[in-house]
């Protein structure tokens, strides 16, 4: 809280890989999750943005990368989006939809109670 979310994925990037430089394009997606997390149910708003890289990106070529996290070992995969769709990637929605990024903000609802 306290930051527009639209910087968010920005300082998350800044702290998590060490790289500064990211530039946020435009909002692609909003989406609404309903799910279920330890017997709870929960309901998710989460905006989705595209992101250009830094010139000097280090990970351009590389398809693994570890990040920087305390106490635990993260590791970035580059994901083909011609075999995305065998990918664990969540939420599922992103799997069709970043494969035909078109004009304007989707707004998504996925619900895993129904």
């Amino acid at each position: 809280m306290g930051e527009k979310s639209e910087l968010t994925p920005i300082r998350e990037l800044e702290e998590e890989i060490g790289v500064k430089g990211f530039k946020n394009i435009r909002l692609l997606y909003v989406c609404e999750s309903f799910f279920k997390f330890k017997e709870t149910k929960n309901h998710q708003i989460a905006f989705y943005y595209l992101l250009q890289c830094p010139n000097n990106f280090p990970y351009f070529n590389k398809y693994n990368f570890a990040g920087i996290e305390k106490d635990k070992d993260i590791i970035y995969s580059w994901l083909n989006l011609n075999d995305i769709q065998n990918q664990p990637l969540k939420p599922e929605f992103l799997k069709t939809e970043l494969t035909t990024i078109t004009d304007g903000i989707k707004h998504i609802v996925e619900d895993e109670n129904s």
